[in-house]
């Protein structure tokens, strides 16, 4: 635990610029609601509350997707494996440090939404975030796995269609259950609800898939040569 521990330490370390730049958007986009009407409706924060929480999970698998990339074009990666870091434990540490980055940008959402007058926002808050935070897991598992063996924009692209497709084959009229992509339907109800909690089943499948795709990440990047350069 304390070498993944350290892994997402010198992860966010990595990542402090952009995580602070995250920390400050929220508060920004809350200041100029504030400045365009003295008193936002709740509609308007509500809408607030849900376009952040979606943006949580799509920075999410941006950050995961160029994660192990930046590692590997800095060569910093050999350092870090050479002290008996286990390739899983690596795995894991980008996943934590990831996670803790969201973290930082989803608690400035919650704050920014509460200074900014919403009503009622312990409930709102949890229903939004809560989901926000563990589909965001599990969208950084995923493509974590995928830029194991693809550039950060293919893995970051294929991470999107796999969690895409309960979307895609509804168009064909086959519809893909909440184990398939969770996040699909966990982005589903972040963009259609304002109070209502999320199934709990949900929250507990994307821990599942978090599981599998770390899993998954771990024994392929343990198949990858990391000595080769990477441009």
């Amino acid at each position: 635990m304390r070498r993944v521990l350290l892994i997402a330490t010198n992860y966010l370390h990595e990542q402090r610029w952009a995580v602070i730049s995250l920390a400050l958007y929220a508060p920004a986009m809350a200041a100029m609601m504030r400045g365009i009407s003295h008193e936002p409706d709740q509609e308007t924060l509500a809408f607030f509350l849900q376009q952040q929480g979606s943006f949580a999970v799509i920075f999410g698998m941006l950050f995961a997707g160029a994660a192990i990339y930046n590692d590997r074009r800095s060569r910093r990666i050999l350092s870090i494996i050479s002290k008996a870091v286990r390739r899983r434990e690596y795995i894991a540490g980008l996943l934590v440090g990831v996670w803790c980055s969201m973290a930082v940008f989803i608690a400035s959402v919650a704050a920014s939404y509460t200074l900014a007058g919403g009503r009622d926002a312990g409930r709102e808050l949890s229903a939004i975030l809560i989901p926000s935070a563990l589909g965001m897991l599990a969208v950084a598992a995923t493509a974590l796995f995928f830029s194991t063996f693809l550039h950060p924009m293919f893995a970051t692209v294929s991470a999107g269609i796999f969690l895409g497709m309960p979307a895609l084959f509804s168009r064909v009229d086959v519809h893909l259950g909440r184990a398939i992509s969770p996040v699909y339907y966990v982005l589903l109800h972040i963009t259609t609800t304002k109070s209502a909690p999320a199934p709990y089943q949900l929250l507990i499948w994307c821990v599942i898939h978090t599981v599998i795709f770390w899993a998954a990440a771990s024994w392929m990047f343990a198949q990858r040569d990391i000595a080769v350069t990477v441009d």
